[in-house]
């Protein structure tokens, strides 16, 4: 939608035009002169105008010293800090008003990937009838070690290139953020393609900590 400015400049411009063919017409070279010069100046003036309008309104240096003050981990813990620049570079700093807010979602997104896995309720009398019966399909319908593991989470056996390779709770995190932190299709893609990488490698560092 055109704002007001940018009405007045195009109506101006068409102004400037007409003054600068009737001069030409008319043979009249000083006038042609004077509305050549102020077209190239209007034209010159809006170009700051039109580049502002998309260009972020702040940089690195001010998210870098934000996140430092809003978050006590950033530049201390590497996990959270590397996923943190991770993070940034998928976003868009123009989709937000203030350096604020952008650290304050970049934050949002950090936290929520690193929040502890949710605990399994305590044993209780309604759980035992479950309990008994796990030991029983596990005996008789798939063996123990890495196969079962895999069977249970739904995941691939090899690096994850698509959200459906990874196990279900880690695909709908990483879909989740991905729609928050992002605005383009493709920035999306990335974002998704570059959060999968992470995951695998973090799920293959967990794996062979636990063997």
């Amino acid at each position: 939608m055109t704002d007001m400015a940018t009405l007045m400049r195009q109506q101006l411009n068409a102004s400037l035009t007409n003054q600068l063919n009737a001069a030409v017409q008319a043979g009249d070279i000083a006038a042609a002169h004077a509305a050549t010069k102020t077209i190239a100046e209007l034209a010159a003036a809006s170009v700051p105008q039109q580049a502002a309008a998309t260009k972020p309104k702040f940089d690195n240096e001010e998210i870098r010293k934000t996140m430092a003050a809003k978050a006590s981990w950033f530049g201390t813990d590497p996990k959270k800090s590397a996923k943190a620049v991770e993070f940034a570079k998928n976003m868009e700093p123009t989709a937000f008003e203030t350096v604020e807010k952008f650290s304050d979602a970049l934050i949002a997104a950090v936290d929520d990937e690193f929040k502890p896995a949710t605990t399994k309720p305590e044993d209780g009398d309604e759980n035992e009838p479950s309990e008994e019966k796990a030991p029983v399909i596990k005996k008789t319908d798939a063996p123990t070690g890495d196969t079962g593991r895999s069977a249970r989470s739904g995941s691939s056996s090899g690096p994850w290139g698509k959200l459906s390779d990874a196990p279900k709770d880690v695909s709908d995190n990483i879909k989740r953020q991905a729609e928050k932190f992002t605005r383009t299709k493709e920035a999306k893609d990335k974002f998704i393609v570059t959060a999968l990488g992470s995951a695998y490698a973090d799920h293959q560092r967990k794996t062979g900590a636990k063997k």
